[in-house]
C-alpha cells in the first residue's frame, strides 16, 4: 500500500513502547511479471517507512516470476549481506523449489528460514505432498497462513450463521460449504477446549504450533 502498511506498524510498535529487538517483522516481495533484480527495488522505502524497526525475514510470495528461485535467492543473499534483512523466507514453494532455494542459499552459507504455506485443522496438503517432510528436513519452518480457515474454526459461523451476510458473496458461498463438512470437528475442538479453558479458536492453534 505504498507505505502505508509500514508505516501503521512503525506507528502501532513506537505506542506500544516495543523497540526492534522486542519484534520479528516479515513482509513479502510480490513476483507477478517481475524478476528477481526487481526485488531490491522497494528495500530502502520500505524500512524508511518501518522507520528503525528491522525487516526480519523477506519472503517470495509465490512460486511464480519471470526469474528461477536460484536468481531470487541470489537476490536475497545480497540483501542480507548488505544488512537490510536477516533472513529469507519463501511462500507457496513445492517441495521441489524449496530445496532448490535452499541449496542456492547454502552457497552464502545461509539458510533457507521459512515457507509459508497454507495450512490447518481443515487443509492438511502439506502433509500429503511431501511439503512438510522436506521442510523438517531441511530445518525450514513451516508457518501457516489462515490457520483458522477465514474464522472457520472459531465456531462463530456454526452458532450464528447470520454473520454470513456481512461476507462477500464468494466467501459467503465458500464459508458455508465448510460449516456442513466442519460440524463434527467445532464440536471436538469445544470438548478439548472446554477441558482446558480455551476456546476453539485457541485449541486450532495449539494444534498448528505443536
Amino acid at each position: 500500500g505504498n507505505g502505508i502498511s509500514e508505516r501503521s506498524l512503525a506507528t502501532a510498535l513506537k505506542t506500544a513502547g516495543k523497540e526492534d529487538a522486542d519484534v520479528v517483522v516479515a513482509t513479502k516481495w510480490w513476483p507477478l511479471f517481475r524478476t528477481a533484480r526487481n526485488i531490491p527495488k522497494t528495500i530502502d522505502d520500505r524500512l524508511h517507512f518501518l522507520d528503525g524497526y528491522r525487516i526480519s525475514n523477506y519472503m517470495v510470495h509465490q512460486p511464480f516470476s519471470f526469474s528461477s528461485p536460484e536468481a531470487e535467492m541470489d537476490e536475497m543473499a545480497k540483501l542480507v549481506k548488505a544488512g537490510k534483512i536477516r533472513s529469507v523466507g519463501v511462500s507457496n514453494f513445492s517441495p521441489e523449489r524449496m530445496r532448490r532455494a535452499h541449496r542456492r542459499l547454502q552457497e552464502y552459507g545461509l539458510p533457507l528460514a521459512v515457507n509459508q504455506v497454507r495450512y490447518s485443522l481443515l487443509d492438511r496438503r502439506i502433509e500429503r505432498d511431501g511439503t512438510l517432510e522436506t521442510a523438517k528436513e531441511l530445518g525450514v519452518t513451516i508457518i501457516s497462513y489462515t490457520p483458522l480457515e477465514s474464522g472457520l474454526l472459531t465456531g462463530k459461523y456454526h452458532k450464528n450463521p447470520e454473520l454470513l451476510a456481512k461476507k462477500s458473496p464468494f466467501y459467503r458461498a465458500l464459508l458455508k460449504r465448510g460449516i456442513e463438512r466442519s460440524r463434527k470437528l467445532i464440536a471436538a475442538l469445544e470438548t478439548v477446549g472446554g477441558k482446558y479453558n480455551a476456546t476453539p479458536a485457541q485449541v486450532a492453534l495449539n494444534w498448528i504450533i505443536y
